[in-house]
């Protein structure tokens, strides 16, 4: 009995203690964890943003390979048909001269 007098009176005395001190300005651990918790996850979703940007940007690149090969065979099919259209007149016209 004598042993758990002794146990709450040491805890009250603990307790005391801390509101006193925390009356007197000192700062509250949980305050520090809770922000230390909150810049984690800050931390962490600006990580995952992150991520997510460059893999958009990867595949944004990517995309605009595709556009550009497509435009570089287009140009191509162009010239192709341009240059059988003068191989076509040049013909017709050695044809005529030559009848």
């Amino acid at each position: 009995m004598l042993y758990r007098d002794i146990h709450v009176w040491s805890t009250s005395q603990c307790l005391i203690t801390r509101l006193e001190s925390l009356e007197a300005g000192a700062k509250d651990k949980s305050d520090f964890e809770r922000w230390q918790s909150e810049m984690r996850r800050r931390d962490t979703e600006l990580e995952l943003e992150e991520v997510e940007r460059r893999r958009l940007e990867g595949k944004i690149s990517h995309e605009e390979a595709i556009i550009a090969r497509q435009n570089i065979v287009e140009e191509n099919r162009q010239r192709v048909a341009e240059m059988k259209e003068e191989v076509s007149e040049e013909l017709c016209a050695c044809a005529y001269v030559m009848n």
